[in-house]
């Protein structure tokens, strides 16, 4: 199992539906895409962001169960033989708590995030994720501001703000030096990136 990750608009979406059409991985969509499918409604109607912990917490709640049903689909779809990608994962949700709660004027509960994670992971054991290596893209700001000109859908200003994306993406950075974690950083505007991504991933 692969897992993309990274501060928005760094090409993670991209990158998972070139695996899909040149390699056949079974791509899970990020979870807010979930969201929009089970409520029929767009990310900006679902989830806000939060202006007190108590709607921190409601957000999570929903990222996390989400995460569950992706875990599902991308379990079921490992064990019919297929590569496997997620586009972003559960430690997207726990950086952005982290960097909500590190910045003045925003509410996160990293606290919250951890006991989600902890209960994410003992519905699936650690077991079940078996190897599992996770890109972290990086990308500069303009080039960012770039890709986010060309979405299709809206996208709040707090997911390009220096501080916000700095912190998340410090966060993510910390995760992949944990000797439990097989991650590498890998620059999204390389022009052999997808070959980068296969070779890392072991094909």
């Amino acid at each position: 199992m692969l897992i993309i990750e990274g501060v928005s608009c760094t090409g993670k979406t991209t990158l998972c539906k070139l695996l899909a059409e040149r390699y056949g991985f079974f791509v899970a969509d990020e979870g807010v895409r979930y969201l929009e499918r089970s409520f029929g409604k767009s990310r900006e109607e679902i989830l806000r962001v939060p202006s007190s912990i108590d709607e921190e917490r409601h957000n999570q709640d929903l990222l996390f169960d989400a995460e569950s049903i992706k875990l599902h689909e991308a379990f079921a779809a490992a064990q019919r033989g297929r590569d496997v990608v997620l586009d972003k994962s559960a430690l997207s949700i726990m950086a952005s708590a982290y960097a909500f709660g590190k910045t003045k004027g925003m509410f996160g509960d990293i606290d919250y995030a951890r006991r989600k994670m902890v209960g994410l992971i003992d519905e699936f054991g650690i077991a079940a994720f078996g190897e599992v290596k996770i890109a972290l893209l990086d990308l500069d700001l303009d080039s960012r501001r770039s890709r986010r000109a060309k979405r299709n859908t809206a996208l709040a200003d707090v997911w390009l703000d220096d501080g916000i994306t700095s912190l998340q993406h410090s966060f993510l950075m910390e995760l992949l030096s944990l000797k439990l974690v097989d991650g590498r950083v890998f620059f999204s505007d390389a022009s052999d990136l997808e070959h980068q991504v296969m070779e890392f991933y072991g094909v």
